[in-house]
C-alpha cells in the first residue's frame, strides 16, 4: 500500500490496461523485497517443461493441465485441496454461478 502510495501514477496506468487483475500487485510483490519468497518464480525455474506441468505460477494458482475442459480450469469444489496446499495468494478461474460451494469452503477453513 506504500508503494501505491508513492506511486500514484502506477494505479492510474492500470485503469486501461487489458487484465490489470492479473498483473497488479504481481508486478508490486515482484519489485519488492518479498520477490526472493515467491513460489514457484519462473524466472527461478531449471526445467521450463517441469514448471508449465504445475499448476503453480508465481503467487497464483491456475490450472492449466486439466483434461477436457476450456483452459484454464474453472475451479470448484473438486479443487479445494489442491488450493489449499497450495502456497499461492491468487488462484483463477472462477465462475461466480458455480463457485458458492467452494467459497464456502475456502471462507470455513479461513476462520
Amino acid at each position: 500500500m506504500k508503494f501505491l502510495k508513492n506511486n500514484r501514477d502506477y494505479t492510474c496506468f492500470h485503469q486501461w490496461t487489458f487484465s490489470s487483475d492479473e498483473i497488479f500487485f504481481h508486478s508490486i510483490v515482484k519489485s519488492s523485497p518479498f520477490a526472493t519468497n515467491i513460489s514457484h518464480d519462473f524466472e527461478q525455474v531449471s526445467s521450463f517443461d517441469n514448471y508449465f506441468k504445475l499448476n503453480e505460477h508465481g503467487c497464483n494458482y491456475v490450472d492449466w493441465n486439466a483434461k477436457n475442459v476450456t483452459l484454464p480450469k474453472v475451479l470448484d469444489v473438486e479443487d479445494f485441496n489442491d488450493l489449499v496446499n497450495s502456497s499461492c495468494l491468487f488462484a483463477r478461474t472462477f465462475d461466480q454461478s458455480k463457485f458458492s460451494g467452494l467459497v464456502e469452503m475456502l471462507q470455513k477453513q479461513i476462520h
